[in-house]
């Protein structure tokens, strides 16, 4: 009986007492150390820890890409990317006068190449401007451009007659002119090296 009774008292502690469960938290789910990215103690290798920025509710991005909880968000622009919690689909902001739509749907499916979906050329897929003998990319001077011989591609990426450049940064070591040419994916090549967003890769 004695048994039974503390049994039940047990029982009902547990169910009155307060539960904490762990939840995706406004800031701080990233984090810089010894110079690599990390999302929950998770390293994300192609993070660039130099650029890096975390915008809050799993959003982070550095210079080549957005990131959400830790995984890149495919097609978005960094140089552009801002969080707005007005706009959130994943947190409830207020209860007041708002519906949380449902989660995004996980999908599988291959990913495709954005411009080839549009039918952009190159100059459509990019923000490069070429005015007299200034080069910029989104309306910043892309230092060392030579207008004259400039080619916009496809996905940011640009050349001219020595240099190549994505999203008018210089890419370090390429060359330029008829070597450098790009390929698809986010890929370019100069012949000797492959680049993927503009840093040298590795592709088999």
């Amino acid at each position: 009986m004695k048994k039974q009774l503390f049994r039940g008292i047990l029982l009902a502690a547990l169910l009155l007492s307060p539960i904490t469960l762990p939840a995706q938290g406004q800031w701080n789910d990233y984090a810089i150390r010894q110079n690599q990215v990390t999302y929950q103690g998770q390293v994300l290798p192609d993070a660039d820890a130099k650029t890096f920025q975390e915008l809050g509710f799993g959003y982070g991005k550095d210079q080549y890409n957005v990131y959400y909880q830790g995984e890149v968000l495919e097609f978005a622009d960094p140089t552009a990317f801002k969080v707005n919690a007005r706009f959130t689909r994943h947190h409830r902001i207020s209860t007041t006068g708002m519906k949380t739509p449902a989660p995004r749907k996980q999908t599988t499916e291959k990913k495709l190449d954005i411009t080839d979906i549009l039918g952009l050329d190159g100059e459509e897929s990019g923000t490069y401007s070429i005015q007299g003998n200034a080069v910029t990319y989104e309306g910043q001077s892309v230092q060392g451009a030579d207008a004259a011989t400039f080619v916009i591609l496809k996905a940011g990426y640009a050349k001219d007659d020595h240099h190549a450049y994505y999203q008018g940064q210089l890419i370090t070591n390429a060359l330029g002119g008829k070597y450098f040419i790009y390929q698809d994916d986010d890929y370019a090549s100069d012949g000797q090296h492959t680049y993927f967003k503009g840093k040298e890769v590795n592709r088999d």
